[in-house]
Order: C-alpha cells, then structure tokens, then sequence
C-alpha cells in the first residue's frame, strides 16, 4: 500500500469513531418516542457486553487482579460512563434535538480541563478562561434554539441533563486518567461495561423493560444494535487504532469532529433545521475548545464508552 493510500486509509479510521459517536445522539434523538432512556442505556450494553464477553475472558487473571485491587475504582467508572453519563444524555435528548447534544457534549473538554486542575490545585490561565467563555456562549446559541423551537421557555430539562451528563463524562475521564486501572485498554472498556452492567441490572429487573413487540420494531431493534455495536465496540477499535497511530495528541483533535458529524447528521437524518444561529454555536463552541487546549501539553486520554 502507497503511503498516500495509508494516510486516507488512517484519516478514515481517526474519524470513524467521532462519526460512529455522533450517530449515538442521533440515534437516541430518533427513538425518543420509542423507547425509554435506561433502556436503550441498559439494552445498548447489554449488546456490547455479549461482544466483548470474550475479550473478558480471555484477558480474565488480569481482570480479576484489577478488581481485587481497584475494585472501588472499577465500580466508579462503571457508574460514571456506562450507567450515569448515558443515562442523562439519553434522557436529555428526549427534550432536545441532537445538534444540541452533540454541542453540549464537546464542553465536556472544559470540564476536563477545569476538574483537572482543581485536582492537582491549580489556576486556571487567561486563555483557557476566554476560551471557555467563548464555548459555553456558543452552546448557549445552540441551546436556545431548542428553546424556541422543540422546547417551551420553561422546559429547560433537556440542555440541563444534557450539560450534567457531559460534566459527569469529564469527571470520568480524568478519574479514568488519574487512577490508572492497570489493565489494557480493550480490558479496561469490557471491565467498565460488565462493571456499569452489574449496577443496572438490578434497576432493570425491579423496572419495566421492552417488550418483545417494541423490539420488533425494526427501527428500535436496529438502534440498540447500533449503539451496541457501532457506537460502542466499532467507534472503540477504530479510536484505538487511530491514537496508536497518530498519538494522542494528533488524534484528539479529532474529537472536535463529534459535533460537526452531529450536526450534519441531525440535519440528514433527522431533518433537524439548520439556522445561521446553530452554526455559529457549533463553531464557537469549537473555537473555544481549540483556543482553551491551544499550548496546552497535558493530553487528554479519551474513553470511547459515548
């Protein structure tokens, strides 16, 4: 293969993931009508968990170490990403339109940034603070949109879940950072899963779950399927693949990808409208992202649990 033919080649892989991910608002988006948050939450891992079922157990001495070592740890990322994080963005999306997850979820990397250096106890530079004031001025443009289109000006639940649910996906990532589970990152994503599984479980057999009609639904049925496997384990090994390609550093800037993809999707798929005002929020909330990271040397090691 020429090495023009190998840059497209890794150029599509580095970018599946974040289209793979935006898909996921889109989807969730599509059957808010259909099927409850928890849910397609629940159904959706329960579909990854069956994939990665053999990754558990051929990788299972150095799982059953990590957990005897960090079982606290292990536990707080599965309630974090796998039941809390999907949980709010699902049930956000209920009450906005995709576009407006898609931007609500890229200040996710400010919250990184602000929870990181509360953590080790530092202040927070000039630039990264304009910067972030730049992003959420731009979401606040995407936002309102919803406000005065699918929303009434009282009913401000969905930007408000949707923004819990991306602070509680930064407070993920950098306890998923800080902590270092010592375990592989195919490991660690099938640990997580079964880990956000265990605590669902018993939510999901004392609550009503689909029924055998509601799954019969094509649309319903091939969206769990979906976000089981494309926005879970396919978005994953294409994202892996990337980073060990191009580095962290390189492949991160492609996450900024997630909510243009979720733009043009909803626009595509969901026939979501595409007004001046939403693309200057998307914009700005990207510029803001970019002018926060710029010069920043801290990488952000990014988990594909979306």
């Amino acid at each position: 293969m020429s090495s023009r033919s190998q840059s497209i080649l890794i150029f599509f892989i580095v970018t599946l993931g974040p289209l793979l991910w935006a898909g996921n608002f889109v989807v969730a988006r599509s059957l808010h009508d259909s099927i409850e948050p928890f849910q397609l939450n629940y159904l959706r891992w329960v579909v990854a968990g069956l994939i990665l079922l053999p990754i558990t157990v051929r990788d299972w001495q150095p799982i059953a170490t990590a957990w005897a070592s960090h079982p606290l740890q292990i536990l707080t990322l599965g309630a974090l990403s796998v039941a809390l994080f999907n949980c709010l963005v699902y049930s956000g999306l209920q009450h906005s339109s995709a576009s407006t997850g898609g931007a609500i979820f890229a200040l996710s990397a400010l919250f990184i940034m602000f929870i990181s250096r509360i953590w080790r106890g530092t202040r927070l530079r000039a630039r990264e603070v304009l910067g972030a004031s730049v992003a959420f001025l731009g979401a606040g443009l995407v936002i309102q949109e919803d406000v005065n289109g699918l929303l009434s000006q009282e009913d401000l639940r969905g930007p408000l879940l949707l923004i819990a649910g991306s602070f509680v996906w930064a407070l993920y990532t950098v306890c998923l950072r800080r902590w270092s589970v010592p375990l592989t990152p195919s490991a660690c994503l099938a640990t997580t899963v079964f880990s956000g599984l265990l605590i669902m479980t018993p939510f999901a057999i004392i609550t009503e779950m689909p029924t055998a009609s509601m799954l019969a639904d094509p649309a319903v049925f091939g969206g769990i399927l979906y976000v089981g496997i494309g926005a879970s384990v396919l978005a994953f090994c294409a994202w892996q693949k990337g980073v060990a390609t191009l580095g962290a550093a390189r492949a991160g800037v492609f996450l900024n990808l997630v909510p243009v993809f979720t733009l043009i999707l909803g626009v595509l798929v969901l026939k979501e409208a595409l007004t001046p005002q939403k693309v200057t929020g998307v914009f700005m909330v990207l510029l803001g992202v970019l002018l926060s990271r710029t010069g920043n040397n801290e990488s952000i090691r990014s988990s594909v649990l979306k």
